[in-house]
């Protein structure tokens, strides 16, 4: 409708002009030799109109014509583009469907229509050779797909994929290196390299690239750069190097003061080359953001001799757990373990009662009732064990990825290898892992 109306506008504005030009005034005269030409000046101006649009109409028609050949080559061309795509398309889905045969087949026909080095093609040909198990040709041609401009970058995954289906660690990261270098913000690239470095145990090389992977402010930067900084320091401390050891441990406690594994680690040190007191200080401000066992444990082992010899200072010793977190059950734990190691038992027991006030698991029922033995009354143990059977359990250290418990945090999950994927949870969390692993 539209486009009829704009026609109608055009042809008007056209006999408008027409008429407008014939009906100028005045005449046009020719005279040559004995000849003499004499016309309406309208109708001259007209017939040069028409000469024109009739050059422009000449000119455009053996244009068109020369321009035939090359413009039925380039419809050709996109024609079999189109068609090359197509088959690429059902090829790739092929290929994430795991079916080798149309895979192949899609291959095949892509070569009709696309040229032999097309990015495309190269990597599905690439990827149809690894689900036939021809590895040897997926290389190859992988290896002439990282040679393309465009598409070097994917030739070089498919590479690195199959450097570490063989477990060629070294050969993996150089690829992973030169795609880093290729494209120095693609985030496949970057995971690449930095799963390389953590396999590698390239501790430094994997901080260097965490900030490009995940900031450096971000819970999930915080967490892999602690965990990063510990592993750093294991390995100093595991060659006797214990100043370099220290200086890590003391780079991740300063990230994250209520991650007791920094904590525990810092403290042992200082411990080891004898500064009780400053590992007592790490302990003590650990505990007020996170009253965990491992550090009672700690506290306890960090008790100076000359308390350590006599009942009463021992007591007030664990106390001071108690009067930092008095909301929280370990302390008061801790306290009364004190006391039953003294065979204190009705201090044990009030102490065991207020813990069961904040927060009972199945250890302090299973205190209670050594506590009744010891104490000789063996015939109460029972009633204790029954509610152990009842309660929730205490909590452990367990693999994020496979629900696997461990005995203490490590910052890699052997012996999967899993980095930074050990937490602190109740052990009904493991099964739930452990199932949600294997699905």
């Amino acid at each position: 409708m539209i486009q009829a109306f704009w026609f109608l506008v055009k042809t008007g504005a056209v006999v408008a002009l027409a008429v407008l030009v014939m009906n100028q005034p005045g005449a046009l005269e020719i005279t040559w030799q004995d000849y003499t030409l004499k016309a309406q000046l309208g109708f001259v101006l007209l017939a040069l109109m028409a000469a024109v649009l009739a050059l422009i109409f000449v000119v455009r028609s053996i244009d068109s014509i020369l321009y035939w050949p090359r413009f039925w080559m380039l419809s050709r061309r996109q024609r079999r583009q189109e068609k090359g795509l197509r088959v690429l398309t059902r090829g790739l889905a092929a290929v994430a469907a795991g079916d080798g045969k149309a895979a192949a087949h899609a291959v095949r026909r892509a070569g009709k229509f696309l040229p032999a080095q097309a990015p495309l093609r190269l990597l599905l040909a690439a990827q149809t050779a690894q689900l036939q198990g021809d590895e040897q040709s997926a290389l190859r041609l992988f290896e002439k797909l990282s040679a393309d401009k465009d598409g070097g970058f994917l030739g070089l995954r498919g590479q690195i994929q199959i450097a570490l289906g063989r477990d060629d660690i070294s050969q993996a990261r150089m690829l992973a290196q030169k795609a880093l270098t290729r494209a120095r913000h693609g985030q496949w690239a970057l995971q690449s390299a930095y799963d390389l470095a953590l396999r590698t145990r390239r501790w430094q090389e994997a901080l260097a690239l965490l900030p490009r992977l995940h900031g450096k402010d971000s819970a999930q930067a915080i967490g892999l750069r602690r965990a990063l900084l510990i592993a750093q320091g294991d390995d100093f401390l595991a060659q006797g190097y214990q100043a370099q050891a220290l200086g890590f441990f003391k780079a991740a406690w300063r990230l994250d003061q209520e991650f007791v594994p920094a904590a525990l680690r810092l403290a042992q040190l200082y411990r080891l080359i004898g500064r009780p007191q400053a590992a007592r200080a790490v302990v003590l401000k650990c505990w007020r953001r996170h009253a965990h066992p491992e550090l009672a444990t700690l506290w306890h082992d960090l008790m100076p001799p000359h308390k350590a010899a006599k009942g009463s200072p021992r007591l007030q010793w664990m106390k001071r757990l108690v009067d930092l977190a008095p909301a929280q059950a370990e302390g008061y734990l801790a306290l009364a373990r004190e006391a039953q190691a003294q065979a204190l038992w009705g201090l044990a027991r009030g102490y065991y009662m207020k813990a069961e006030q904040l927060g009972p698991d199945q250890r302090l029922y299973a205190a209670l009732a050594s506590l009744e033995v010891q104490s000789g009354n063996s015939a109460a143990a029972g009633s204790w064990l029954e509610k152990q059977r009842d309660s929730a359990p205490a909590g452990v250290w367990i693999c994020a990825q496979t629900g696997r418990i461990y005995p203490q945090w490590q910052p890699v999950a052997e012996p999967h290898g899993a980095f930074n994927s050990i937490l602190w949870g109740l052990p009904e969390m493991a099964q739930t892992l452990r199932l949600a692993a294997s699905a």
